[in-house]
Formats: structure tokens, sequence, C-alpha cells
């Protein structure tokens, strides 16, 4: 549960378990439309092979209560998507109603 419009920090570890290194050209690109604010695509973090990955995105929550998810894929220089899909699953809160005051206006 997060709060509309609320400031996330999300940070997946992502293990390089291939045979090739992580570096220039490599990135997370956003794999579907959604509500949430932030880049379409960020450089990965450069990851020699076998070894783990922090992933980190600055997105902003929606401010639509529901159910929202943001999904991304990590992509090849040469723009082929490798590895499982990956995506952040958030819910905004229905607002909560307001009381009205109620009573006789006093004269």
């Amino acid at each position: 549960m997060v709060e509309p419009g609320e400031a996330l920090d999300k940070r997946w570890a992502v293990r390089n378990s291939g045979t090739c290194d992580w570096g220039s050209g490599y990135r997370l690109v956003r794999s579907g439309k959604d509500l949430m604010l932030g880049p379409d695509e960020v450089a990965l973090y450069p990851a020699r092979a076998g070894t783990t990955a922090i992933l980190r995105l600055a997105l902003v929550a929606p401010t639509k209560p529901g159910m929202h998810i943001s999904r991304w894929r990590l992509v090849a220089p040469d723009g082929s998507p490798f590895g499982e899909e990956i995506y952040l699953w958030i819910e905004i809160p229905e607002p909560t109603p307001t009381p009205t005051p109620r009573g006789t206006p006093v004269n």
C-alpha cells in the first residue's frame, strides 16, 4: 500500500547468470503502459557475468486508487530482451470520506 503520488525508490537484486558482462548499452526498459511516473528506461548497472547487480528506479505512484503494476525488461545493446520480466505491484487506497457536520442551525 502506498499513498497517491508517493515517491518510490524501487530496487531489485538481479543476478547476471549469463556468460557476458552487462556494460554500456544494456538497459532496463519499461515493457508496458502504466500510470507510474518516471523514466521509460535506465542503464543497467555494469555487472560481470556471475555477479548480482542492484537495479534502481525512482518512480512516483499514480493518484488513481486501485492496483497498479509497472513491468520492466532487461534489453541487450542490439535491442533484444533477455531474462524474465520484473515488475513493481502497488495498491493505492480509496480516499477516506470526510465526515460532514450535522445539526440544527442556532438562531
